[in-house]
């Protein structure tokens, strides 16, 4: 069973704080946008695995997620084929990964600094990405043809996530427009060794 505190809000109507309990998804066929702030997400079954909260919202085609705790799920499954705006903020807790299936998915935003999770994104026209973090995305994708802008702001210097920033920018060689933070481009060598990146050898696109 899951258990949600929900904001919503809509193209059509506005409420306020509301609680609801839903045994395995949110039931709203003909919503379009909706926004979920301060939301604690529970697993109370014995099955760990994401059971597709959003599976039965089939029209939604704008979705924030704002600081949410998960509990007892590993994986966020977003499988939603009208998406076309998701933004993803703070989402904290047991979760260890984000599945985001999105064929009409444009605009894509991620905000989290405390976990470091993994998001494995299927979304063939996404145009626009903006990430901030402390540490590089970890992001598994076939690629995006249709990429126009990406903002990235890494605020940690730790130089041993560099080889993992090369990797980043090589999944997103084909934007036309790349904006960095001053983070992502200071790489401080004597704090790098380089042994171990030589054994991690990441070979840059021409294009990147």
């Amino acid at each position: 069973m899951y258990c949600l505190a929900v904001i919503i809000w809509s193209f059509e109507t506005f409420c306020k704080f509301h609680s609801l309990t839903t045994t395995s998804t949110l039931s709203l066929p003909s919503l379009t946008t909706l926004y979920l702030a301060n939301v604690t997400l529970c697993n109370e079954s014995n099955d760990d695995q994401s059971a597709g909260v959003f599976s039965e919202c089939p029209n939604l085609k704008n979705l924030i997620i704002d600081s949410v705790e998960v509990k007892g799920l590993d994986v966020l499954d977003i499988c939603l084929p009208l998406l076309s705006d998701l933004t993803l903020i703070y989402v904290i807790g047991s979760l260890i990964g984000v599945n985001v299936v999105a064929p009409q998915l444009k605009n894509l935003t991620i905000r989290h600094y405390k976990k470091d999770l993994q998001y494995k994104i299927s979304a063939p026209d996404l145009s626009s990405l903006r990430y901030n973090g402390y540490h590089p995305l970890r992001l598994f994708t076939k690629g995006f043809s249709s990429l126009e802008k990406v903002y990235l702001v890494v605020f940690g210097e730790d130089a041993a996530y560099a080889h993992r920033m090369l990797r980043l920018l090589q999944q997103l060689q084909s934007a036309k427009f790349l904006t960095l933070s001053i983070e992502i481009v200071e790489i401080y060598p004597e704090n790098v060794d380089f042994n171990e990146q030589a054994e991690k050898k990441v070979d840059m696109s021409m294009e990147v």
